[in-house]
């Protein structure tokens, strides 16, 4: 099968409206294609009263085209978002992509969507078969477009549509946009009540959508065309996990086990709650769980970005462990060796294990572990939380908003060689003082093969879980090492404690972005260089932090400092820490910038205020963090260019297939 899609010759009436050679089709009615959107699919759906009070709502299209629907949906929702939180989801078939330049030239019909139209020509893609996902933050929009033959991408494409737009070629001239087959496949991705729209009414759309378990009407039609059909799902079909992407319907036995019960264990539960799992918790102390009726289970309260209580399975052994497919790890990194080198022992293949945050590759050495104890699991590392949180003074835990993006990395487990990848030769001696000398070069290639993974299925399936699990947030990224690095905590985390460390002595209540001054700004941008030039050398082109903050945050990007008063102003700014004992420093000097440091030496990186910071911090907290870190040796062990290429190795993420 050809990697490369077929683009349609373009043929163009007098009045400006796009003709699919091939197909004897035209992609819109002649001088009102926008009216007839907006009269047969958005009206034929009930949006925008459809996503009234929704915080998400999926529309999935047959036929992508010039992107007329999508953009027009977009406007609308632009228009109507319910609230400033509010995603929509928009997913699309095309087996027959048009060229940028046809596109552009069609949306120009319509100057007022023009920015839209921009914005979509700016991404426009390539015929290259695939799935392709774009969002656009600002406005809670993302698009999830799959470049095939839809007979080939909708089967293998799992989520859950609110409503369909039913937009092929007419079925007289392109009858493979309207096999049998589709009406049963839109079924089975629709939830109860589901609408769909179209602007036909031939007796087989009617028949299928019928023996599908719609209900179909016929309806007054837009323009010259006398009738349109409207239908909605009316025998619910059987559930399935909502998963963007190519993927698979997860297992009916899925459990998922949380360890540790801060606060992002906490919000990680209430993730999977909105879901409808009731996770497993484990936790040392568990001081912030409440009684529950039920003396095998505990809940909490929360406020903020989720409302409601939270009921969670307490785990009191490690040993039971072994009862659940899924473990997300969501410990500070000064736990990390003791917990999980209690709870190796009941790693079993086929389990994932998901690190919340993932600090100093710690998820490249839980999985090096289980292997060494003959179990192979996949790990995987995120290089965030889902949000951030904080417990409340009457014991609630507050949940800010919940973060876009997520970047993760899968690593394979033992024995999945499906997309393996043999490093070539390209280390050199190391030289005297332990600094490694490295070919640039040959390090260039070694990272360009890294990148170039294809997914195994268990890749796959652990990119679907998360997606299925805490919704459509996560992107795949080539290495393990770019998910790291992708953390921005360690660095920002640095220039907002540094310059208010007498607060945290003093005990003082004070906001973290409140305090956010040009100085703290000035630290952060100096630090974020230092840590974007260390991916560049390894291979990787990172988000800086002022990106980072403006996709988390959705604040306008500009210098840091305004960027945290926009972030305080809209009230989601944290707390600062009331204590010198804080996660801030005591997880990420030592297994943030620690590593970091070790990272920037073997590469030959010059870091002088990442090393200026950890010796301060060291000097003021009279500890050694630099000896803190227990993963350093055992994922370190030397400075050499080997050890660095075998890491890089290592570190190889899969990627959805594409």
């Amino acid at each position: 099968m050809t990697r490369l899609l077929t683009q349609p010759e373009i043929d163009w009436k007098d009045d400006g409206t796009p003709v699919a050679r091939a197909a004897g089709d035209v992609y819109f009615t002649a001088g009102d294609g926008l009216g007839e959107t907006r009269a047969v699919f958005l009206a034929g759906c009930s949006l925008p009263e459809a996503w009234s009070g929704r915080e998400t709502f999926t529309i999935a299209e047959t036929g992508f085209g010039t992107g007329l629907n999508f953009l027009a949906a977009w406007d609308l929702w632009r228009e109507t978002r319910p609230s400033p939180t509010a995603f929509l989801h928009f997913v699309s078939y095309e087996g027959f992509p048009l060229a940028r330049e046809d596109a552009a030239r069609a949306l120009s019909a319509w100057p007022e969507l023009a920015d839209l139209s921009e914005r979509l020509i700016a991404v426009w893609p390539g015929p290259v078969r695939g799935v392709r996902h774009f969002i656009w933050p600002e406005d809670g929009v993302t698009l999830t477009l799959h470049l095939a033959d839809i007979s080939e991408s909708l089967p293998d494409s799992i989520y859950h549509a609110d409503a369909w737009f039913l937009d092929g070629f007419s079925p007289a001239k392109n009858e493979a946009m309207w096999a049998p087959d589709l009406f049963k496949w839109i079924s089975e991705r629709s939830v109860p009540g589901t609408p769909a729209a179209t602007f036909t009414v031939a007796g087989a759309v009617r028949r299928g959508l019928a023996e599908a378990g719609f209900s179909v009407a016929k309806a007054p039609g837009h323009g010259r065309k006398r009738e349109r059909l409207e239908a909605r799902l009316a025998t619910p079909p059987s559930p399935e996990p909502d998963v963007y992407g190519l993927s698979r319907p997860l297992p009916r036995a899925n459990r998922v086990a949380i360890l540790g019960a801060g606060p992002i264990g906490c919000a990680t539960a209430a993730f999977l709650s909105q879901q409808g799992i009731q996770a497993g918790m484990w936790s040392p102390t568990a001081q912030r769980l409440q009684a529950h009726e039920d003396p095998a289970r505990a809940q909490f309260e929360c406020t903020g970005a989720v409302n409601g209580s939270v009921v969670v399975d307490r785990i009191d052994a490690l040993d039971a462990l072994t009862d659940y497919t899924h473990i997300v790890v969501c410990l500070p990194g000064s736990l990390y060796q003791r917990v999980l080198e209690n709870a190796a022992p009941y790693w079993r293949t086929g389990q994932t294990v998901i690190v919340s945050g993932a600090l100093s590759l710690v998820p490249l050495w839980i999985q090096n572990d289980a292997r060494a104890r003959g179990a192979a699991i996949t790990a995987v590392g995120w290089g965030t939380t889902l949000t951030t949180a904080h417990f409340l003074a009457d014991g609630r835990l507050h949940l800010n908003a919940k973060r876009q993006r997520i970047d993760m990395a899968v690593l394979r487990p033992a024995g999945d060689d499906t997309a393996a990848v043999t490093p070539a030769a390209t280390s050199t001696a190391a030289d005297a003082d332990g600094r490694a000398a490295a070919d640039a070069g040959a390090r260039s290639d070694l990272a360009r093969a890294v990148s170039a993974q294809a997914a195994g299925r268990s890749s796959v399936d652990a990119y679907a879980d998360c997606q299925a699990f805490f919704g459509d947030r996560f992107i795949l990224v080539d290495s393990l090492l770019a998910s790291t690095l992708a953390n921005i905590n360690p660095i920002a985390h640095a220039a907002e404690v540094i310059p208010n460390l007498t607060r945290m002595d003093r005990g003082e209540a004070w906001q973290l972005f409140g305090h956010f001054t040009g100085v703290v700004a000035r630290m952060a941008d100096a630090l974020d260089r230092e840590r974007l030039a260390l991916a560049r050398r390894l291979g990787f082109e990172l988000p800086t932090l002022v990106q980072h903050y403006h996709r988390s945050y959705h604040v306008p990007q500009g210098p840091l400092n305004e960027m945290a008063q926009a972030i305080e102003n809209l009230g989601a700014g944290p707390l600062g820490p009331n204590r010198l004992a804080h996660r801030y420093v005591l997880e990420d000097v030592p297994f943030g910038l620690v590593f970091q440091e070790r990272l920037a030496q073997m590469c030959g990186v010059d870091s002088p205020m990442l090393s200026s910071c950890i010796t301060l911090l060291e000097t003021i907290y009279a500890h050694s963090f630099r000896r803190e870190n227990f993963l350093m040796d055992a994922l370190l062990p030397d400075q050499r260019l080997a050890s660095l290429d075998a890491l890089l190795a290592s570190c190889r993420s899969a990627r959805a297939a594409s």
